[in-house]
């Protein structure tokens, strides 16, 4: 699968509360939206720290 370089905004929601729902690793889940770990790490850091709403 190729890497996608943006995510919707419903898609950065979706991949954001399947990590923190426990749903899979950060490898797995950024393999499921064809994106890098390293975007979704930053993602969730942001999600945490009240950044992102959701």
């Amino acid at each position: 699968m190729s890497r996608r370089s943006k995510l919707t905004d419903e898609e950065r929601i979706s991949v954001v509360q399947e990590y923190l729902n426990g749903e899979g690793s950060y490898r797995s889940i950024a393999r499921k939206y064809g994106v890098d770990h390293k975007l979704l790490r930053v993602l969730v850091g942001r999600a945490v720290n009240g950044k992102i709403r959701m």
